[in-house]
């Protein structure tokens, strides 16, 4: 965590998760102090000055943590580029999942961007609408959505998504998107549209059908709802996010369009980008 306006809020929804996780659960506060080069000698006093009071900050957070939500907390402060010091320090601490905020920057990926591309770890990126104003003790996670591929990955974020909604006893929706093709026009065209049509009607079908079968005596506590949609995945699940009033999306960090994902973008991280509510990435 940067330490900045979004602190709480990533730290209420990591307490909520560790309680999620139940008795024996322990939280790590860890704040980088990103330096892309070594600093001068000469800062070094400053840089320490600033490490004191970085540390004094995580302090008061444990203390909260432990007076207010009977979390058992950690802290610690180090320097290094981000992605290869969290990623240090989650192989040092045997972590098993992080939790970070999202801050998008216009001339490079954001943190949690890389980070979703560089960790293997699951990760709960804290960041839309519903995360604001949320203090310790509030985070609260009562509609879970699960997008679907039938990739291995999403299917292990599909596991994760059904222990999440029992532990919370929150309501699952899992979702198939199945993406539409270009349609060719014109006369000659018709037969290929027609074609297309069919394709896309029955893939609908075999995918609700997967669905129910997946879903099918999952122990999620409640039983999950399927949906199912065509047209772009990433604006479907905003879309189902904020129609349904979604907590949390919980979803594979890559799927059966990994080559693509190279180029253009996973939907992960373009969900990311754009969720209203948190999303918890599984690898």
């Amino acid at each position: 965590m940067d330490l900045g306006p979004d602190t709480e809020a990533i730290i209420a929804y990591a307490a909520w998760l560790a309680g999620m996780a139940g008795s024996g659960t322990s939280l790590m506060l860890l704040h980088v102090m990103d330096y892309t080069l070594t600093p001068p000698t000469y800062l070094d006093r400053y840089i320490e000055d600033e490490k004191k009071q970085n540390l004094a900050v995580l302090d008061r957070w444990t203390q909260r943590l432990g007076d207010e939500q009977n979390v058992a907390a950690g802290y610690e402060v180090v320097m290094g580029r981000l992605i290869e010091a969290v990623g240090a320090y989650m192989l040092k601490k045997r972590a098993d999942v992080l939790v970070t905020g999202y801050r998008h920057h216009m001339l490079r990926s954001s943190g949690a961007g890389r980070l979703i591309r560089s960790l293997r770890q699951p990760m709960l990126v804290v960041r839309g609408s519903k995360s604001r104003g949320i203090g310790l003790g509030t985070a609260d996670v009562r509609r879970i959505l699960c997008p679907v591929d039938f990739s291995a990955n999403s299917q292990r974020a599909l596991q994760w998504a059904g222990s999440l909604a029992k532990s919370g006893d929150a309501e699952l929706t899992v979702l198939h998107v199945q993406p539409d093709h270009n349609l060719p026009t014109g006369p000659e065209g018709r037969k290929e549209v027609e074609e297309l049509e069919v394709y896309h009607a029955k893939a609908l079908t075999d995918a609700g059908t997967e669905l129910s079968r997946l879903v099918d005596g999952m122990d999620a506590g409640r039983q999950p709802a399927v949906v199912t949609r065509s047209g772009d995945p990433v604006a479907a699940i905003d879309e189902i996010c904020s129609g349904m009033n979604i907590d949390l999306v919980v979803m594979g960090a890559r799927g059966k369009t990994f080559f693509e994902g190279l180029l253009l973008g996973s939907v992960s991280e373009s969900i990311v980008r754009s969720s209203p509510c948190p999303v918890f990435i599984v690898h």
